[in-house]
């Protein structure tokens, strides 16, 4: 009896022994994961500051970081930023992934959603867009970014939603205004539109920034509305600020439908200076010009177009157009072989 009390003493004491070294050795690793964690998180608070003016040396601490911690995943979602600027999209869209697989965060699934956008998954780029939302509801970016692709998949009214939390949030965020005139345009609230596109007009100006894009779109919603003069009078203001051949091109319709086409004739003059090696320019030169029973001008602009690309059906169809215009009946015919012979070898490129 004494001596099986001895033993089950014995047995008992071993088995506190190897408890408390398992409590000991879980407190050491626990320690060690801790002390482990903490140089982790010195690394990249370190990278984080070293990323702008030295990114290399701050690749090699997020690399250290991610030692210390593979599932450091704010260390994965920085690093990631630093491979997109050092033009590594491949690494960052690992890194970003890797990021919100390990924690789902606000950071990473906003910059997925990017990814998303540039690879026209618009429909994943909503649900990163969405979740990035949940994490943060007072960043403006995710909603604009959605909204834009709400507006690409053609949902217009979820787009506009979008943009009006953007601006319930930063009411100065001139490119979600922006958008929102052009949703209300796709949607033909032209009035609407148009108060919302001079209100981001102005917001632009006050920012010191260009609104060509906004002075385009109001210049299109005047057309619709059968307000040509006001639209020029954009159209103008637009290419004070940027050159841009389409938009020369909607000035001098809408001049046209004014009847002012001598003032027509002065912009696709301009129109084709700011363009002289670009055969698309001559083409739409020529297509008013027909327009306006110019035909021999026209031909011109088909031929210089011919020559800047020989591959060019559309020119040797619109010479085909003017042949037959001045009665030259062989060359129309040549021409309108000529062009069939060119659509036919684009369709099999």
């Amino acid at each position: 009896m004494h001596s099986h009390v001895l033993n089950l003493g014995r047995q008992m004491g071993r088995n506190l022994l190897q408890q408390a070294m398992a409590a000991s050795l879980c407190a050491l690793l626990l320690t060690l994961a801790a002390r482990a964690d903490s140089q982790a998180d010195d690394l990249w608070r370190q990278g984080k500051e070293a990323a702008l003016a030295h990114p290399q040396q701050a690749l090699q601490l997020f690399n250290r970081a991610l030692e210390k911690n593979p599932n450091h995943a704010l260390a994965y979602c920085d690093r990631g930023e630093l491979w997109l600027r050092m033009g590594r999209k491949d690494l960052a869209w690992q890194d970003f992934n890797q990021s919100f697989r390990i924690s789902p965060n606000h950071k990473a699934a906003t910059e997925l959603g990017v990814f998303c956008d540039g690879r026209d998954d618009g429909e994943q780029a909503i649900k990163y867009y969405s979740e990035a939302i949940r994490f943060d509801p007072k960043d403006t970016l995710p909603y604009e970014k959605r909204g834009k692709a709400y507006q690409i998949a053609g949902n217009l009214a979820a787009a506009i939603r979008d943009f009006q939390k953007a601006l319930a949030l930063n009411s100065t965020d001139a490119e979600a205004c922006r958008l929102m005139g052009a949703c209300l345009y796709g949607q033909k609230s032209y009035g609407q539109a148009l108060k919302v596109l001079d209100q981001a007009i102005q917001m632009e100006k006050k920012l010191g920034w260009k609104a060509y894009c906004e002075l385009e779109l109001r210049a299109q919603t005047h057309e619709e509305l059968g307000e040509y003069t006001t639209a020029v009078a954009d159209f103008r203001a637009s290419l004070k600020e940027r050159s841009y051949d389409k938009v020369e091109l909607e000035l001098v319709k809408a001049l046209l439908k004014l009847g002012r086409n001598a003032e027509a004739e002065v912009e696709l003059d301009k129109m084709v200076a700011h363009n002289p090696k670009d055969e698309d320019v001559f083409l739409k030169r020529a297509s008013v010009l027909l327009l306006l029973n110019q035909t021999q001008k026209a031909l011109l602009d088909y031929k210089t177009a011919a020559a800047l690309d020989d591959e060019s059906f559309e020119a040797q169809d619109g010479m085909a157009v003017c042949y037959e215009k001045l009665g030259q009946k062989e060359l129309a015919l040549k021409a309108r072989q000529q062009s069939q012979r060119l659509h036919k070898r684009s369709l099999e490129l």
